[in-house]
């Protein structure tokens, strides 16, 4: 296995050979084996198997799963009542194509209710709920069909990655700068948001420096429940949301190390 991947009751995991694995709770299809069925060992879709269909990266969440094909296409399945997988709203126990005005996707992540992906080209994509302004679309009104998220586009601004938590998405720009929108409940937004953001906001890491010249530059971004993990190019580690406090704080450690990747709450660091 290249890749594991866990949801709130289920988790995934992608092979070698491009192929799927999934085990856990089969709750609204979460698994993706076409029955709600739960699966106490990995189990192999047999969907991507039999189309013939090699996957590059997936993702899960609370009651999605999905994954984007070696040619940038992006499949999802499980929940699909709040528009999450833009069809008719009916959950769907094996994969499905979601359809946008573009290929050559690089990313897929779904939040609770929502999605969201990203261009190898850097123009990002949200749909679903957006009860909290998790979109991005200046409004709250839900998204049933991919829309790309304007205010980058207006700016010009590229995104390099993206990470959903239940009623946020974040941002992480290719000139390494974080911008979040959603509920301003889980304190992920920064100090002083105290309502929900329908645009994008930056947020600052302004107080700290990786050198003595040079600002924080941000290269790897991932996200928890309600707390977000961020890395700076110097392998600083910054941390925010419920959890700790609403302005990126950096970790602290009993001796001197370069982190080398984040997941989640976890650090994974080299010395």
């Amino acid at each position: 296995m290249l890749e594991r991947l866990p949801g709130y009751d289920h988790s995934m995991a992608l092979a070698a050979d491009g192929s799927v694995y999934t085990w856990g709770s089969g709750q609204m299809g979460r698994l993706g084996h076409g029955n709600d069925v739960d699966c106490r060992t990995p189990k192999r879709i047999e969907f991507f198997t039999e189309a013939k269909i090699k996957i590059a990266s997936v993702c899960a969440s609370e009651f999605n799963s999905g994954a984007v094909s070696i040619d940038g296409k992006i499949f999802g399945w499980g929940a699909g009542a709040n528009g999450q997988l833009s069809n008719d709203g009916d959950p769907s126990l094996e994969p499905i194509v979601i359809s946008l005005p573009e290929y050559g996707i690089k990313q897929l992540e779904f939040g609770q209710r929502h999605a969201a992906c990203v261009t190898k080209g850097g123009i990002a994509y949200t749909w679903g709920d957006n009860q909290f302004g998790q979109l991005g679309r200046y409004t709250m009104e839900k998204g049933d069909k991919p829309a790309f998220v304007k205010d980058f586009v207006k700016n010009e601004i590229l995104v390099s990655s993206l990470a959903c938590t239940g009623m946020n998405t974040f941002f992480l720009t290719k000139e390494g700068a974080v911008f979040g929108c959603g509920t301003c409940d889980s304190q992920m937004l920064g100090p002083d948001v105290e309502e929900d953001l329908t645009i994008p906001k930056k947020i600052l890491f302004t107080d700290f420096k990786d050198s003595d010249s040079q600002a924080v530059e941000i290269i790897e971004l991932d996200v928890g429940r309600e707390d977000c993990c961020a890395r700076s190019k110097a392998g600083s580690i910054f941390v925010w949301g419920y959890s700790f406090e609403e302005t990126p704080k950096v970790v602290s450690t009993e001796k001197p190390m370069k982190i080398m990747s984040i997941g989640g709450q976890t650090l994974m660091v080299a010395t």
